[in-house]
């Protein structure tokens, strides 16, 4: 993430921190392309956070992490090219538009990537000790024998929309009115009101998930231009294949991720979510818990760039208290 407002709806990329910009195509690679393993030249590009390396290196351990489930059906993910302390070079990736029926592939190929599983809600990906980055936001991530949470809830109640309350009040995008509005949602997530069975295909109780999945980080190039992504799934028939990219990857819930693409629009959303649950059953209710998922990324987002988006959390959190 970490892009303001106006450059999500396509007005001020000048306003972009580099070290935070959207990976999008408009964006220039680096100067000399690198000879890639296909025998053909590959553009790269190149993303670097010189105050916070550390940031650089839990993207590239996600990233990792997110493609392991690629061999067996996932949503590929960008391919770190080289890794180094404060920046990594990324295989450029050119945008498409994508399909009805691209996204429907992609919604299934989610679906495998959710399935591939984590230890616990919070936990970082594989390699990785310590926490993670959410835009310019610290991200909470916890090793399971230090995750004190029991259940989702538990912990998107304390790590996640607990974590986002000090900063969004320090700005003034939120008062102490707010406040108590968004600690009630807290008191019902953390009395499970809104917990829910994973969705089928994942067989434990936690998935791993992308967890800054708004539709900015998905990309949508031909199949014909990520030869390095072969084999893709056998299922994918369409020409323009939704690749990942930028994550906050972690243990989470697959509706999460699910939730945060609507948030910001996402075209042919209805056909990611219909690919999905044919692969993959959502438990009842799922559309009615999109809002308190959805309240995290809003919530991120006021403690980030303040604003308007201390109201629009507050109006989605009494939606959330409406609809209990």
């Amino acid at each position: 993430m970490g892009v303001v407002r106006s450059a999500r709806h396509g007005t001020s990329k000048e306003r972009l921190p580099l070290q935070f910009a959207i990976y999008l195509d408009c964006l220039p690679p680096t100067a000399d392309p690198k000879k890639s393993n296909y025998g053909e030249s590959m553009r790269t590009f190149t993303k670097s956070d010189s105050t916070r390396p550390y940031a650089i290196s839990v993207e590239a351990k996600g990233l990792a992490w997110l493609a392991e489930a690629m061999p067996d059906g996932g949503t590929p993910v960008v391919k770190v090219v080289n890794e180094h302390d404060t920046f990594m070079d990324l295989v450029h990736i050119p945008q498409g538009r994508p399909t009805r029926h691209a996204a429907y592939e992609f919604g299934q190929t989610l679906a495998v990537t959710h399935a591939a599983g984590a230890p616990s809600f919070g936990c970082p990906p594989a390699g990785w000790e310590g926490n993670g980055v959410m835009g310019q936001m610290e991200l909470i991530l916890r090793a399971p024998e230090e995750q004190p949470a029991k259940t989702w809830g538990e912990f998107f109640a304390t790590d996640r929309i607990g974590a986002c309350l000090s900063p969004a009040l320090h700005n003034g995008s939120i008062d102490n009115r707010d406040i108590r509005i968004l600690e009630e949602v807290m008191e019902k997530l953390r009395a499970g009101v809104w917990d829910a069975p994973q969705p089928s295909m994942v067989e434990g109780d936690v998935a791993r998930i992308h967890g800054d999945l708004w539709s900015g980080n998905v990309m949508w190039p031909n199949r014909a231009d990520i030869p390095w992504a072969e084999p893709l799934p056998k299922n994918l028939k369409a020409d323009q294949v939704a690749v990942l990219i930028d994550p906050a990857a972690q243990g989470g819930h697959a509706e999460t991720d699910l939730a945060f693409l609507e948030v910001f629009g996402q075209p042919y959303l209805p056909e990611i979510y219909a690919g999905y649950n044919s692969v993959s059953r959502l438990a009842d209710g799922w559309e009615d818990r999109q809002k308190v998922h959805q309240l995290y990324l809003l919530a991120v987002h006021a403690a980030i760039f303040g604003g308007s988006y201390g109201p629009e959390t507050i109006m989605v959190a009494k939606q959330c208290l409406a609809r209990v």
